[in-house]
């Protein structure tokens, strides 16, 4: 436990068991990046999302999102969305999928890195996991921990998952634009589902528990005999609290939040540690296949950890919440706990493993602060803080992008009903398009106004539910500067919108059959695809002709199978036709294709 070389990549985790494919996946975080938002269909998809030469294939991209879509939901922070630097087509399918979350009250945050997630097999049985991460879905390379549970398959009882099954019932409450009805029913029925679930419990763990945080819920004990606290942000009443019984604690943290605090705090740690800078640069210098596997080095401390010995027992808590009045006092949270005998699982242990070429001791240095009282903050800091939450105020709104058909583009128009917050004077405030590189001279919003904002006129790719909301400010002639994307209500996009972006995509008749192999591909773990890729698609026209590609063959076996796969061919041709596309198809494929989608239909009748 807690090994530093034991590292876990977020694509494995959400990888399903062999032999079955995502049936719902609801996940929650703080700080969200679209773009490593993409990583939960790739990592459901079980084709390749790369290309042979190791770069991404952006065909491959496009159908692991557009067949998952409708099924991931995630909740964020609003205004805690971080803004691209473009805005790729594929994000289009992932717009409903993106449920930004209002503050639980005012000071207060929606705080939780979770994912509870449900597989299916062909004969209908489902098998859950559940994901706890002290980490947000963002591509930020520090330490964190993550907690991965499956589902015990011959389990004969449950666990009691009730504070997980109110944990998921509760989110859909305090979105800022109320989730499609769909996501609601997935919701509701991952909830029941998870009823009668026995996890799968970690080496050494003898039970599992879901601790919620805010609201109405019941906070867990996090005092004891011994605790070792690890945790990147700290309050001076939180730490009182966490060593206020017991002796010879231990806090891990980062040197400016220790400063943050002072020195009065800590005088229950016995020690204070941060992370030790040369021993996480010294381990980069691993083997070259392990740095290919773990990936880029991480740095920082993110991890937020409680582990508190009582007795013989130990109780390891992680996930969210930090050593902060707000993290449990506040803002929504959620913590796993595992409970160990302390022999195995004690504090000492912990820091020294045996057996380990690495230790969490060696990644730490004593530190103290030299003052006793807190740091004085830094004024452009405490701007940008004021600017991020008046960014969260402003995101917390619910806001309509309008798109009106022009005679050669599309015009946005986007609008809220309710007034904008206050903002100190000095302060500007623009919204714009995501697909719009710049604010407008017509973009600015104005604090006790309802948005009212002509966003100009962009072509179909352009049309999006994203928003820039951007916020600066000066101080003493340094300026902070605050922005987010907002996902708004989306009304009068043209209905065919998507089916007219995927034509778009689709480049030449290459491009066609690779994408028909990724349909005909049902997400069974089938090594042959990569196989007739690699073989037939190395460009060069060699797929000019379709006969050239086991096409034939590949439809039977969808055929026979059964499933969807073949009636996503027939919608894909049928939108080429519908868009005068129909010149991608290549010679031979309507040949091959009639006679299937006779039978197709004939099955289906």
């Amino acid at each position: 436990m807690l090994d530093p070389d034991d590292r876990h990549l977020l694509v494995e985790a959400l990888k399903p068991p062999p032999g079955m494919t995502l049936d719902i996946a609801v996940g929650t975080t703080f700080t969200l990046d679209l773009q490593a938002l993409l990583v939960a269909p790739v990592s459901f998809a079980l084709f390749s999302a790369t290309a042979p030469g190791g770069e991404s294939d952006s065909l491959a991209l496009l159908e692991a999102v557009r067949r998952h879509a409708d099924r991931i939901t995630i909740f964020c922070q609003a205004g805690c969305i971080a803004v691209p630097r473009t805005l790729q087509p594929v994000l289009a399918w992932l717009e409903d999928s993106v449920v930004p979350v209002a503050p639980p009250r005012p000071g207060r945050l929606f705080h939780p890195k979770v994912w509870v997630l449900r597989f299916r097999n062909d004969a209908g049985e489902y098998a859950h996991r559940v994901l706890v991460a002290s980490r947000n879905l963002t591509f930020d390379s520090s330490w964190d921990t993550i907690v991965c549970l499956d589902e015990d398959p011959a389990a004969t009882e449950s666990d009691d998952n009730e504070p997980l099954r109110l944990f998921l019932g509760e989110l859909s409450a305090g979105a800022v634009q109320r989730p499609t009805d769909d996501r609601r029913q997935q919701i509701s029925d991952l909830v029941e589902s998870l009823r009668d679930v026995k996890w799968e419990l970690p080496d050494g763990a003898l039970e599992v528990r879901f601790w919620p945080l805010g609201g109405d819920h019941q906070l867990p004990d996090l005092t004891g005999d011994r605790s070792l606290v690890i945790s990147p942000f700290l309050s001076a009443d939180t730490l009182e609290w966490l060593s206020s019984g017991g002796d010879r604690h231990l806090l891990v943290s980062r040197a400016d939040a220790l400063n943050s605090v002072g020195s009065l705090p800590l005088d229950g740690f016995e020690e204070t540690f941060v992370l030790d800078t040369d021993a996480v640069e010294d381990s980069d210098d691993e083997p070259e296949a392990e740095q290919e596997r773990v990936g880029i080095p991480l740095r920082g401390l993110h991890a937020k950890l409680f582990l508190v010995e009582r007795g013989r027992r130990c109780h390891l808590y992680t996930g969210s919440a930090n050593a902060t009045g707000a993290g449990f006092g506040g803002n929504t949270e959620l913590l796993v706990e595992l409970v160990g005998r302390r022999n195995h699982w004690g504090i000492d242990q912990v820091l020294d493993a045996k057996g380990h070429k690495a230790t969490l001791r060696d990644l730490l240095q004593p530190f103290r602060p030299e003052n006793e009282e807190p740091a004085e903050p830094d004024e452009l800091a405490t701007l940008t803080y004021r600017l991020d939450s008046l960014v969260q105020q402003i995101a917390s709104i619910p806001f309509t992008v309008t798109v009106s058909p022009t005679d050669t583009d599309h015009r946005i128009h986007i609008a809220t009903q309710q007034p904008m917050p206050a903002v100190d004077e000095g302060t500007t405030v623009t919204i714009r398009p995501a697909s719009v590189a710049t604010a407008g001279a017509d973009s600015h919003i104005h604090p006790g106004q309802a948005v009212d904002v002509d966003a100009g006129a962009v072509t179909l790719a352009g049309i999006t539910s994203f928003l820039v909301v951007t916020a600066t400010a000066s101080v003493e002639g340094r300026q902070a500067r605050s922005a987010a994307l907002i996902n708004a209500r989306l009304v009068g996009a043209p209905d065919d919108r998507k089916e007219r972006l995927l034509s778009a995509q689709l480049k030449d008749s290459d491009d066609l059959i690779r994408y028909l192999l990724f349909l005909l591909f049902d997400l069974v773990d089938d090594a042959r695809l990569d196989q007739i890729i690699s073989t037939f698609g190395g460009g060069g026209g060699r797929w000019k002709h379709a006969g050239q590609v086991p096409l034939l063959e590949t439809m039977l076996r969808a055929l026979v199978r059964g499933g969807s796969a073949l009636d996503r061919v027939a919608d894909l041709l049928d939108d080429l036709l519908s868009t005068d596309r129909e010149g991608l198809i290549p010679e031979g494929l309507e040949e091959i294709w009639a006679p299937i989608n006779a039978v197709r239909q004939e099955l289906r009748a």
